[in-house]
């Protein structure tokens, strides 16, 4: 069975060093700290693609609820007029 890796590069001493691609996933995901063989703390602070078009999304649907809600009121308004 063959292990997928991912190559690093240290950001503080430059030291390349290997990770798996599980653990590299993970740690894009939830952005937890991990360390160079040397112990140098880093993390990936990024939004990766699935968060962008999650939060993408929630906003979408927050959006098309405020207008549906504003569409709801506009037409009881318009109701209570041609009475």
């Amino acid at each position: 069975m063959e292990m997928e890796i991912n190559h690093q590069i240290c950001c503080v001493c430059g030291i390349d060093f290997w990770i798996t691609k599980g653990f590299y996933d993970l740690r894009i995901q939830d952005h937890n700290p991990f360390s160079c063989p040397a112990g140098h703390e880093q993390s990936f602070i990024g939004e990766t693609d699935a968060q962008k078009y999650k939060r993408l999304y929630n906003a979408e649907v927050i959006r098309c609820a405020k207008l549906l809600r504003g569409i709801k009121r506009d037409k009881k308004v318009a109701v209570r007029k041609k009475k």
